[in-house]
């Protein structure tokens, strides 16, 4: 019909990036120490956002929230990288469901060559939106209630940290680097505090 006019009422965005990690980064990677829980480890350091070889990568994550903040359109003062960290998946762990609390936005980036490696999955954030499911045809992005992306080398997501998210059995070693983002500034609108 040519009268039809179609609206995206309340999207969730993802944004995707590429960052090449340098030698550097991949070799401060392959030394870093861990804390264990359970299957998963993360690294002791949860702020490396304040370390020298991170800060080409630091750059990369400033720029896409600036990015970000003009598709929102969200008036701020400063960006903050509230922390940034290691997590190490040994094969047939998972890493469970999962928020970023007290966070604006969050991020997962892979530097290293992941394998054959479980995916991370983003859950609808919407709880009626599984009411009546009709038998899909094929699955797509307007009809799922789990969206997977790849853990490719180099590919970066940014998303919103509410979002809830996790990684599934990993069929081998999976790397990633986390970290969350928070904007400085007035919070609410006037009229509404």
């Amino acid at each position: 019909m040519a009268d039809v006019k179609e609206w995206d009422l309340f999207p969730t965005k993802i944004f995707e990036s590429k960052f090449v990690a340098n030698d550097e980064i991949l070799d401060y990677v392959d030394k870093v120490e861990y804390n264990k829980h359970g299957n998963l480890y993360q690294s002791i350091n949860n702020n490396l956002q304040n370390i020298d070889v991170f800060k080409p990568f630091v750059k990369h994550i400033y720029s896409l929230t600036i990015e970000m903040c003009e598709t929102y359109a969200y008036d701020y003062k400063k960006i903050d990288i509230t922390s940034m960290w290691i997590n190490l998946c040994e094969p047939h762990s998972t890493h469970p469901p999962h928020t970023h609390s007290n966070n604006l936005f969050s991020g997962v980036w892979y530097p290293c060559k992941n394998i054959n490696t479980s995916k991370i999955q983003f859950f609808d954030p919407r709880p009626q939106s599984n009411q009546l499911t009709p038998k899909r045809k094929k699955p797509n992005m307007n009809n799922g209630n789990v969206i997977s992306f790849d853990s490719k080398q180099n590919s970066m997501y940014m998303f919103p940290a509410w979002l809830s998210h996790w990684v599934p059995p990993t069929p081998n070693t999976r790397t990633s680097i986390s970290f969350n983002v928070i904007l400085r500034g007035e919070y609410g609108e006037e009229n509404t505090l």
